[in-house]
């Protein structure tokens, strides 16, 4: 039996490491935040502690991890939003996934794997990330597009980026179908070179169907 003082360490390191990750997808404007990924790892952790311990030594304790690692995929899956072509959330929902892995490590004592883990996983999310347009030649751009649709705009678009290099990070479509013409709007996130990709803004104001073409710089493609 666990004693009363390390049951309470592990609820509370579990908690410690999910509020953790929770705190820097918070600081980066997600939906689930500290609240969320505290709770998904403290109910990991106590869900493994009263496996092993309210249903005897002869329970089988991997089917509560099995079970909270399906329970978690639930979760996870409905921080995942798709608008268009655009899908957000994954990382979002895997550090969902994480804390409660860490929740389970906690759980089940091994303290030093949850620390670790957790200092892991905001090395990751927050390394990795500021890191990201130094792993791509050229500079970060967002390119905005708004047109007639039904002149096949989007895919020579996709295509000219594509020879121009630029690697798309992130696509946004915004179909307006109450005005006559009906309009979309494209916002493409995307690392290119900044001449070639003014040459191709140059490209698209001469279609009739494109209304406006414009591209700005910006440091943050996430």
């Amino acid at each position: 039996m666990i004693e009363a003082f390390e049951m309470i360490a592990r609820v509370l390191l579990a908690g410690f490491l999910g509020a953790m990750v929770g705190f820097e997808r918070e600081s980066t404007g997600q939906a689930a935040g500290i609240r969320t990924h505290a709770l998904v790892s403290l109910g990991a952790c106590l869900f493994t502690v009263v496996g092993s311990e309210a249903f005897g030594a002869g329970a089988d304790s991997s089917r509560v991890a099995a079970q909270v690692v399906t329970g978690i995929g639930f979760v996870g899956a409905g921080t995942i939003m798709r608008n268009g072509m655009s899908v957000r959330g994954l990382t979002t929902a895997a550090t969902l996934w994480v804390s409660g892995a860490l929740g389970l490590a906690a759980g089940a004592g091994a303290y030093l794997a949850a620390a670790v883990g957790g200092a892991s996983v905001l090395l990751f999310v927050t390394g990795l990330r500021r890191a990201k347009p130094l792993a791509a030649r050229g500079s970060g751009f967002v390119l905005r597009v708004e047109y007639e649709t039904g002149h096949g705009t989007l895919g020579p678009l996709l295509r000219s980026l594509e020879a121009a290099g630029a690697r798309v990070v992130d696509l946004d479509i915004q179909d307006n179908e109450a005005l006559t013409p009906p309009l979309r709007q494209v916002e493409i996130r995307a690392i290119c070179d900044e001449g070639r990709l003014a040459d191709l803004v140059a490209q698209l104001d001469s279609r009739g169907e494109v209304h406006t073409a414009i591209f700005e710089p910006v440091r943050d493609l996430s």
